[in-house]
This record gives C-alpha cells, sequence and structure tokens, in this order.
C-alpha cells in the first residue's frame, strides 16, 4: 500500500463516503498528516484508521466535542510546517505584452461586443413578436369564449320555451278531455 493518498483514496481506503470523510478531516485536521505536493494534498495512509475511528465513534452517539478527546488520548496531533516565501517572482520584458498586442484584444472585444448587441436586438425582436402572436391568441380564445357562452345561453333558451310549450299543449289538452271519476272495487262495501 502507498504512504501518500490522495483523499479520494483515503475515504475508499477507509470505507467511508468521501463527502463524509471531507467533514470529518475538516473537524480534526490536527489529527492527519499531510503532504503538500505537485497534484494538491496527500494524507498518510494512518488517516484511513483515524477515520474509522471517527465514524466508530459517532456511531456510538459521540459528540464532536467527545471525539475530539478520544482521539487526543489514541492518536497524536501534528502542526502544519508554514514556510516563508522567499521566492520573488520577476517577468521577462519579452513576457509583457506590447501596445500592438493590448489593441488588437480591444479591437476583438469591440467586434465581441457588437456581435452580441446585435443578437440582443434580435432576440427582442422575437421575444416582441412571440409577445404580439400570444395576444393575439388571447384575443382569439376571448372571442371563442364568448361565442360559446352565448351559443350555450341562446340553446338554453331555446329549451327552456320549447319544455314551457310542451307543458302548456299538455295541460291544454288535458282540460278538453273530461275527467271521469274512478271508483276503487276496495271502496265499496259488501254487506254481510
Amino acid at each position: 500500500m502507498k504512504e501518500w493518498l490522495s483523499h479520494l483514496e483515503l475515504s475508499k481506503f477507509a470505507g467511508i463516503p468521501e463527502s463524509t470523510s471531507r467533514r470529518y478531516v475538516t473537524l480534526f485536521s490536527a489529527y492527519f498528516r499531510t503532504e503538500e505536493g505537485i497534484r494538491g494534498r496527500k494524507y498518510h495512509a494512518e488517516g484511513a484508521t483515524i477515520l474509522q475511528r471517527i465514524q466508530d465513534l459517532y456511531q456510538e452517539g459521540y459528540s464532536t466535542e467527545n471525539i475530539e478527546t478520544e482521539l487526543a488520548k489514541d492518536f497524536p496531533r501534528y502542526v502544519e510546517d508554514i514556510k516563508p516565501q522567499t521566492e520573488v517572482s520577476t517577468r521577462n520584458v519579452a513576457e509583457l505584452a506590447s501596445r500592438e498586442d493590448i489593441l488588437n484584444a480591444l479591437s476583438q472585444i469591440g467586434e465581441l461586443y457588437q456581435d452580441l448587441t446585435d443578437e440582443m436586438k434580435e432576440l427582442r425582436a422575437e421575444i416582441a413578436a412571440a409577445k404580439s402572436v400570444a395576444i393575439e391568441t388571447q384575443k382569439e380564445n376571448q372571442q371563442l369564449k364568448h361565442y360559446i357562452e352565448n351559443t350555450v345561453n341562446e340553446r338554453d333558451r331555446l329549451l327552456m320555451e320549447t319544455l314551457r310549450n310542451i307543458q302548456k299543449q299538455t295541460e291544454e289538452s288535458l282540460k278538453e278531455e273530461p275527467r271521469k271519476r274512478r271508483l276503487w272495487p276496495f271502496n265499496k262495501r259488501s254487506s254481510p
């Protein structure tokens, strides 16, 4: 096994999700030996044991403060070695941009700005056209709604008028026929 691991490798080796192990490393950074490299920070392989211990303590119900106390008993604390920066960055004159390069860059920026402005104008015109179509459609829908409402109201009026006429005719035909009174055979009394 490698002595120095990336954070992802450390998480996999410990069997803990990377997001959880990042939180643990942040909370208890003093217990993890680190080394800064070209490809970022590396963690010593013993960090996997520390991560597993932290997870076990959380699962047992320990608070963060209590875990800090337990880790202090079992593992040493590390202090990061801070090195003062002694190198001063110097630039070669050839690295600096010439006036012509700057003017060319500004010209390209101006062209890009003009292209973006033209595109925005086109988009605004398309949006205005879409709005006018939407307004026209809304007006047509409103007219259709009124037409349907008027048609339904007219249909209902005609239906009610027809029903009234039928009822009137029925009443008149009943008045014309003489009513015959029927006696029920049950109403007759028999003599004993």
